[in-house]
């Protein structure tokens, strides 16, 4: 019996730490400034780890804008901190039990997307986006969950008691949120 019982933890100990593979998930988002430059819309990307045991890694974020055209494309490693944690946060990789998030306003700030040079402003790419998130872990693939909440703030503008120091813009009271959980489907190279 006792053989048994070892025998089953350490099929257990290696279902948890078996490769679960590589996902992508596809999740609305928004970023854009309006009503002549008072409220901005952002959004935040969640990684939520229910996995007791291991990581995911966020390996690639690539989001297009409403004409299909990538305005952010990033590797893990090399995305801004979310500065909404003291010292910043990488959100690379996803410890267990975790929940990480990377706000639009972390890329562009509380500006609109940068102009392309195209003949299209930041505010018409943003309304209507989509970012593709490629995560990676072991375990249960079930348990790591990709989400989004889109808010409409006030947009300040400098000087005031919101803004740091140094900043422009900066954001005041919300207006509007909602929340989206994002489909994932597993890569084809799995």
């Amino acid at each position: 019996m006792k053989q048994l019982a070892t025998l089953v933890l350490a099929f257990l100990s290696l279902s948890t730490s078996a490769w679960a593979g590589t996902f992508i998930a596809r999740c609305p988002v928004s970023h854009f400034v309006r009503m002549q430059g008072t409220e901005i819309r952002v959004t935040s990307m969640s990684f939520r780890n229910g996995d007791p045991v291991n990581p995911a890694t966020i390996d690639k974020i690539t989001i297009y804008d409403v004409f299909g055209i990538p305005v952010f494309d990033e590797v893990a490693g090399n995305y801004p901190l979310n500065r909404d944690i003291p010292g910043g946060l990488d959100i690379s990789t996803v410890p267990p039990n975790a929940n990480y998030y990377l706000g639009t306003n972390h890329i562009w700030d509380t500006n609109s997307i940068p102009d392309l040079g195209d003949g299209h402003d930041g505010n018409s790419r943003g309304f209507n986006m989509t970012a593709v998130i490629q995560y990676s872990k072991r375990g249960d693939p079930k348990l790591f969950t990709v989400g989004v909440r889109a808010r409409t703030r006030e947009r300040l503008a400098a000087p005031s008691s919101f803004c740091p120091p140094n900043q422009q813009f900066c954001e005041g009271a919300e207006r509007s949120s909602d929340v989206k959980t994002c489909p994932s489907t597993a890569a084809k190279d799995d």
